[in-house]
C-alpha cells in the first residue's frame, strides 16, 4: 500500500491483475453494467468503516467508495453498510460474514478504516485485536475458505511514532508498502494476506477533505477508473539489467546451526549465485559487532551500477533476534537498517531483498525502524521496496530442501515475480515439508513486503 492509505485503487490494480494473470492470461475485457450483474462473482469484499471520534475521519467516505468502485469493477460482491459499529457489532458482523461465505470463490477481503495502535484496531469506546478478526476466519472457524485467499487491508496507524521519509519532491514515483505480518503461525492460519497502510508503530499520513495531493496523483499516474479499464497497462518491474548488476551478501554463523550440513548445503547455493554472475561476497562467524563494522562499510559503498541486492543470513535465532558466534542475540531489523534511507542512499528505489533463514523457533518478523521526527511535506517511508524472507528449519532434511529450493529460484533462468515464486516455494514446504505442521512447529516461513513493483531477478541476460 501506498504511504497515503487514502488512496487504495493500486491495489485494486495489482488484484485485477492477479485475477486476469492467473485464471484468464489476459487483459480483462470491458465489461458491461449487465455482464456485471450476470457473471459470477469471484469472493465478497467487506468495507467497515470508522469515522466518529475525539479526533474525526474526515474524508474516509472517500476510500469507502473509492474501495466499492475497485472490487465492484473486479467482480466482487461488495459489502458496505458496517459504519462506526462497536466492537461486539463488528465481531457479529465477521461471524456472520465468514457463516456466509462461499467455498466456490476464489478470494475473500475484508477492509477496514478507522484508527489504531500495533496489533490493534481503535472504535469509538473499545479497541478490537487484530488477532480477534482473523480468529473469525481461521479454518476451524471458517471451514468455507480453507485454502482461499482471505486478504485483510488496514487502513490505520500502528503506534504513535512517525518514520523518517523521503520527500516525494525527491523521488517522484509513489511507493507501496505491503505488509504480510504473520501474527499467528500455526496451522489454523494459512492462507491469510495483511495488508497495512504503515510499518509497526508508525502513523499514517491521513488525507483530510482539504488534500488534494492524493487525488491529483491518482488522476497524473492514471489510476482509478481509467487504469481499471486496462490494469496490466500500468504494471510496473524494477529495472535490473543484468544478473552482474545483482549484488549477493552470505552471512552464515554456524555455530550451533547444523554446522558441517549447513555449509555443505550452502555450497550448493553459492554455486548457483556463481553460475549466474551475481556479484558476491560472504562473511562467516561473526559477532555482532564485527557484523555490524562489516555492513556498515558494505552500505558505504557506490551502488549506483547495483541494480538489485540479496543478502542472506543464516545462523541460530530466537523470535525476531539472530545469534552470533559468542552466543550473544540482537535484532534481525539491525541488518537491515543498514541498507535503507539515507544510510544507503545509492540504494534507494531499488529492491533489496533479505532472506533469514534460521534454526530456531521465530515467532515473528518485523521490518521496523526506529522512528524520528519527520517533515511537514508529503513522505515516502525509507523502508520501502524491502522483501524480507524469514524461514525457520527444524531438522537438516528440511534445511537441505530450503536451500535447494532457493538455489533454485535464485540460480534459475525462469523469468518470473520473485513474490510469487516465495509463495509457491512456501506452498510445497507446507504440502511436502510439514511446515506450520501441528508436528512441526519450530518449522514456518513467512514474507514481509514493501516492494513497490513486479520483481524478475532472472531476465535472460542481454549479453547472451
Amino acid at each position: 500500500m501506498s504511504s497515503d492509505e487514502t488512496d487504495v485503487a493500486r491495489l485494486g490494480r495489482r488484484l485485477s491483475a492477479v485475477v486476469y494473470d492467473q485464471f484468464f492470461d489476459a487483459s480483462p475485457p470491458e465489461r458491461r453494467a449487465d455482464q456485471l450483474r450476470t457473471e459470477p462473482k469471484i469472493g465478497d469484499c467487506h468495507i467497515f468503516d470508522y469515522q466518529k471520534f475525539r479526533n474525526p475521519r474526515l474524508g474516509s467516505e472517500k476510500d469507502v467508495e473509492r474501495l466499492y468502485y475497485d472490487f465492484h469493477e473486479l467482480n466482487f460482491n461488495v459489502h458496505r453498510d458496517y459504519k462506526d459499529l462497536n466492537k461486539q457489532q463488528t465481531l457479529d458482523a465477521l461471524k456472520l460474514a465468514a457463516e456466509r461465505s462461499n467455498k466456490e470463490h476464489k478470494y475473500f477481503v475484508c477492509c477496514f478504516l478507522s484508527h489504531g495502535k500495533l496489533g490493534v484496531l481503535q472504535l469509538q469506546n473499545d479497541d478490537l485485536e487484530i488477532k480477534e478478526i482473523l480468529r473469525c476466519f481461521s479454518r476451524s472457524s471458517c471451514p468455507n475458505l480453507k485454502g482461499i485467499p482471505k486478504i485483510f487491508i488496514f487502513q490505520a496507524c500502528r503506534g504513535k511514532c512517525r518514520e523518517d521519509g523521503i520527500s516525494c519532491f525527491e523521488c517522484k514515483e509513489a511507493c507501496d508498502t505491503i505488509d504480510y505480518d504473520p501474527v499467528l503461525d500455526i496451522p489454523d492460519f494459512l492462507d491469510f494476506l495483511l495488508i497495512y497502510s504503515t510499518y509497526n508503530v508508525n502513523n499514517k499520513l491521513f488525507e483530510t477533505e482539504d488534500t488534494k495531493f492524493f487525488d491529483n496523483r491518482r488522476r497524473e499516474s492514471k489510476l482509478g477508473s481509467q487504469s481499471l479499464k486496462n490494469p496490466l497497462a500500468d504494471k510496473q518491474t524494477y529495472r535490473i539489467q543484468e544478473s552482474n548488476k545483482i549484488k549477493f551478501l552470505l552471512l552464515l554463523n554456524t555455530k550451533n546451526n547444523f554446522e558441517s550440513c549447513l555449509l555443505q548445503y550452502v555450497y550448493i547455493l553459492w554455486t548457483s549465485i556463481i553460475k549466474r554472475n551475481y556479484g558476491n561476497e560472504t562473511f562467516s562467524n561473526w559477532t555482532e559487532e564485527e557484523l555490524m563494522d562489516f555492513l556498515k562499510e558494505v552500505a558505504a559503498r557506490d551502488y549506483s551500477n547495483t541494480d538489485c541486492l540479496i543478502c542472506f543470513v543464516a545462523c541460530l535465532a530466537k523470535e525476531d533476534r539472530l545469534c552470533d558466534s559468542k552466543g550473544n542475540y540482537f535484532q534481525m531489523r539491525k541488518i537491515i537498517e543498514n541498507f535503507t534511507g539515507d544510510v544507503c542512499s545509492k540504494l534507494r528505489g531499488k529492491p533489496k531483498i533479505f532472506i533469514f533463514l534460521t534454526s530456531a523457533p521465530n515467532d515473528k518478523s518485523s521490518v521496523c525502524a526506529e522512528t524520528t521526527d519527520c517533515r511537514e511535506d508529503n513522505l515516502i517511508p525509507i523502508h520501502s521496496d524491502l522483501l524480507e524472507v524469514v524461514i525457520t528449519v527444524q531438522d537438516s532434511n528440511q534445511l537441505k530442501v530450503v536451500i535447494e529450493k532457493l538455489s533454485q529460484i535464485l540460480g534459475g533462468e525462469k523469468s518470473e515475480d520473485f513474490f510469487t515464486q516465495m509463495t509457491r516455494m512456501n506452498n510445497e514446504l507446507v504440502r511436502n515439508c510439514g511446515f506450520h505442521s501441528l508436528s512441526t512447529k519450530k518449522a514456518t516461513f513467512s514474507i514481509n513486503s514493501t516492494l513497490t513493483k513486479i520483481l524478475i531477478l532472472n531476465k535472460p541476460d542481454s549479453r547472451s
